[in-house]
């Protein structure tokens, strides 16, 4: 299940609060309590895009896909500037096994928050396709935006792929790109050390002087 970011709403005051409690109730995949607290505070906003986004999270954590869906679009006519509800539209589409509109939708959510999670989603997609070059380049974007955690955030968007209706050759093209991504990880955490390393020499070489 993604991670929601407790900074969806756009105001401080009471709706904080309401994003507060449902965050965590949402860590906890307390879904259906998560989803009756929004409910109520709904009743007030009706056309807060950050609560119906949210909202399709939830119904996405139940199961309630096609229910995800239509919160998740409504939450982007809203507000078609925020990655969250495109990023949940394309979680919502595939699991209801429309994976070209998934990946549009995960795309779509890359060009407006360049998140590692829409990268990792987007690569596997890529990988389905036959487009390796394409999943080469979004793993190393994803890998460069936070390589200390990619490869375990990549290993379970792919289980959670695996879950669904794919045939063999896609299973087994899945499960290589697994161990691509630990190579480039890999090669992107050495190059940051390389340049932490670097640095700390040169600081160390002033201050001799």
């Amino acid at each position: 299940m993604p991670k929601m970011n407790i900074d969806l709403a756009s105001e401080d005051g009471p709706e904080q609060l309401v994003f507060g409690k449902c965050t965590t109730l949402y860590r906890e995949k307390k879904y259906k309590e998560a989803l009756d607290v929004l409910e109520k505070d709904l009743e007030k906003n009706p056309s807060s895009a950050p609560h119906i986004c949210f909202k399709g999270y939830c119904l996405y954590g139940l199961g309630k896909n096609a229910d995800a869906l239509t919160a998740f679009e409504k939450a982007a006519d809203l507000e078609p500037k925020r990655w969250e509800p495109q990023h949940g539209r394309g979680l919502a589409l595939l699991s209801l096994k429309k994976t070209d509109k998934s990946l549009e939708a995960f795309e779509n959510a890359i060009t407006k928050g360049n998140r590692a999670e829409s990268y990792f989603f987007a690569a596997a997609l890529q990988n389905i396709k036959g487009n390796k070059a394409k999943s080469d380049e979004y793993i190393k974007k994803a890998a460069t935006i936070n390589p200390k955690i990619c490869r375990d955030i990549y290993a379970s968007t792919v289980n959670e792929m695996l879950k669904g209706d794919i045939t063999l050759e896609e299973r087994m093209a899945l499960k290589k790109s697994l161990s691509d991504v630990n190579k480039v990880c890999s090669k992107v955490n050495a190059k940051k050390s390389k340049s932490k390393k670097a640095g700390i020499s040169k600081k160390s070489k002033k201050g001799k002087k």
